[in-house]
Formats: structure tokens, sequence, C-alpha cells
């Protein structure tokens, strides 16, 4: 009887798990930019029912007493968006809220919190497959994308398409940042040396290639750096990082002064896109200053203003501002911008310093520094599947640290069991 009931719960683990791979490949799929009219409707409907699983996993782990600090460092990632759209009431009721920044800025946070919380659904669905999870969805997404192309229009065309970089997908462009971090990491840094790793690094640097995400590359290299930093400076890697981390808030600072005072003018202007970015972002300049006493816009300002077409014809056609540092400024103020920055390069890596150890520690500052790198030209601060894949290779690392403390813990107390003997 007992090895019945044993025999069907494997099958509910699996049953559960294969479920939650379709469901997940499907909102991914759907995530894509086009082919499917009602997409983006559809992937929020999709994402808030996993998001659901999530939260009804959480409170079940934590009524059962099953502690699990993993969430208690992700979930300063999502912290601020709370607060800023409480901080973005708040200036609205004060200055007036003639766009609709208020709304939008809780609509935005909610679905940031959304981002989250389908996250802790996968960690709880798949707990140490989530990072194999998540890179076989992106690759079958891509994947999809392509199929149901040459469907569409023929091989001819699609592999025209491909090559002419017409399949440029925002989300899974950038999505496959983090992850590829992640297998870097743990091949470069702490030594695993499984083959297949490798084998998905490079099936998604292919992705990353094909969807000709510009920011992404940047991002990407800016990580690979900092890794093989790490690796070649060892035991001081870990001090190097938090000064770079560091910088990272100042450079960040100056970035926005930078734009603010006309010094990349010169240097975009006739470089095609980034020359049409910079065009957008001094639009803004005379909507925000550098100053202590800029309390900012409230957060999602600058969307709901270029969407509610209050912009010229360049500002409207855009949508998004293609800069989230610079975005990050305008509607959080100058003392919200240093708080926030300060949450992500220095509370959030010293939580996961204090409980996981360097590891822990290096991957989450270099996963957060290649995530500006991506912030200075891009608007990747909202986009979902990067935020999950984030959040999921941070939970994978912490993850396998853990376990190596405690293997090593019950290593040395096997030993000293030994000696007393």
């Amino acid at each position: 009887m007992k090895v019945k009931n044993i025999d069907w719960k494997v099958k509910q683990k699996y049953i559960k798990q294969i479920i939650g791979a379709i469901l997940f490949i499907l909102a991914i799929s759907y995530a894509s930019e086009e082919f499917i009219p009602g997409r983006l409707q559809l992937q929020k409907k999709i994402f808030i029912v996993v998001a659901l699983l999530g939260i009804l996993g959480w409170v079940y782990k934590n009524i059962n007493h099953v502690k699990n600090k993993y969430w208690m460092v992700l979930v300063w990632f999502c912290i601020p968006f709370v607060l800023t759209s409480f901080y973005t009431i708040l200036i609205c009721s004060i200055n007036g809220d003639q766009i609709g920044t208020a709304g939008q800025a809780i609509t935005t946070s909610m679905f940031l919190v959304v981002d989250f919380f389908v996250s802790i659904a996968l960690i709880i669905l798949f707990d140490k497959s989530v990072i194999k999870v998540m890179t076989f969805s992106v690759l079958g997404a891509y994947a999809y994308i392509i199929l149901f192309k040459i469907q569409k229009v023929g091989v001819g065309s699609a592999v025209r398409q491909l090559l002419g970089k017409e399949l440029e997908r925002n989300d899974i462009g950038v999505a496959v940042v983090p992850l590829i971090l992640y297998y870097l990491y743990i091949f470069l840094v702490k030594k695993n040396k499984n083959k297949s790793n490798l084998f998905f690094t490079g099936l998604l640097f292919v992705v990353m290639v094909l969807c000709a995400k510009r920011s992404a590359i940047l991002s990407l290299a800016v990580g690979i750096v900092m890794i093989l930093m790490t690796k070649y400076t060892n035991k001081n890697a870990t001090t190097l990082l938090k000064i770079i981390s560091v910088l990272t808030i100042v450079f960040s600072f100056l970035y926005v002064v930078g734009i603010h005072v006309g010094a990349f003018d010169q240097v975009l202007a006739g470089k095609g896109t980034l020359s049409d970015r910079l065009y957008v972002w001094k639009y803004f300049d005379g909507m925000y200053e550098i100053s202590p006493l800029y309390f900012g816009k409230g957060f999602s300002f600058v969307h709901r203003y270029m969407t509610a077409g209050l912009g010229d014809w360049m500002v409207n056609h855009y949508e998004y501002l293609h800069n989230s540092i610079l975005q990050l400024y305008i509607e959080t103020g100058f003392w919200g911008f240093f708080i926030w920055t300060g949450n992500y390069f220095i509370l959030i890596p010293h939580i996961a310093m204090k409980k996981y150890g360097k590891n822990a520690c290096n991957f989450t500052i270099i996963s957060i520094v290649s995530m500006f790198a991506m912030f200075t030209v891009d608007n990747n601060l909202t986009y979902p599947l990067y935020q999950i894949c984030l959040y999921c290779s941070l939970y994978s690392l912490y993850r396998s640290e853990e376990l190596e403390q405690k293997q090593e813990m019950r290593d040395k107390n096997g030993y000293t069991f030994g000696n007393s003997n």
C-alpha cells in the first residue's frame, strides 16, 4: 500500500511539473511580440494565474513553518515598486494628476509584483530545476516564433528575416542575459564543468544574437568582464565588486547629469536610433532638475506622458523612454533615485552575502550591474520575462550556495564526531 502511495506522489509531482512547464512556455510564447491577436491580454491573464499559484504556495509553506530564506533576498527587488507607487499617489495628491500617473503607477507596480510571484510559483513548482525550465522555455518560445513565421511566410522568407534581424524580440532578447550569466558564473567561478550547461549557454547566446538586441549584448559584455574579474581576482573579488557596485551608483547619477547638460549631444548626433533616443531624452529636460529639491513626477509618469500623446511626433511614436536610469530619476526624484539604487547595489548584495556568502554576493552584484548597463539605453526595468529570469537565476545560485554550506557543515560535524571517538 505504501509503495502505491509513493508511486502516486511521484506521478503527481511529474504531472504538476509538466502542466507548469506547458503553462509557462505558452505564457512566454505570447510574450513574444506578435502573431496572436490579443496576446498581451492573454499573457497577463496567464501570468496572473501563475502568480496566484505562487502566492498560495508561499502562504502554504509559511503556514507549515517551512522557512525559505530565498524569498527574503528576492523580495527586495520588488519592494521599491510598491513603495514608489504609494509615493506617486502622495505626489499626485499634492501636485495634481492631470494625466493619470497614479493609476498607471499602481497598474505597472501590480504587474511587476505579479512577475515576482510568477517566479515564486516557478521556484515552488520546479525548485532546483527552475533554471533549466526557464532555459527550455526561452529556447522553446523562440523556436515557436521561428516555426510560426515559417508557416506564415515560408522557409526562404523566414530565413531572410532571421538573417536580416527582422525577428528582434525584446522580451526574449534581454531575458537570456541573466541565464547566460548564471551558466558562465557556475562554469568559470564555481568550476562546475557540466558540459550541458555550456551547450545551453551556446544556444542562449545564439538566440540573443538572432534577437538583435544591442542593449542585451552590452549587458552581457559587462557581465562577462565582471565574471572574469571575479575568477582572476579570487579572494579580493568581493571587495572589488562592492567598490564597482558603489561606483555604478555614482556613474548612474553622472549619466543623468550628462544627458541633462548635453554631454552626449555631439557623441550621439547622427548615430541613427541612438540619435533619435537622445532627442526623446532631451525632450524631457525641462521636466526635471538636478537638485536635492527635485522630488520626482511619480512612477510611470514618463510612459503615461508619452502614450497620452502629449509630446511631439517622435516622443509619442517611441512610447517608452528607452533609458531606465533617466526614467528612474525623472519619476522618483533626487533622493528617490539614490534610495532605489542604494537598495539594488548595497542592501540586496549585503543581504545575499549575509545569508549565502561571497558567491551569492558576487553574482548578485554582477547581475545588477549588468542590468543597469542595459538600463542606459533600454527600458527593461518593466520587461516581465527579464525580471522572471533574473529572479530564477539568482534563486538557483543562492540555493546551490546554501546546499554547499550545509554539506560543508555535515562534513565538518562528521569529521569532528570521528575525532571524538
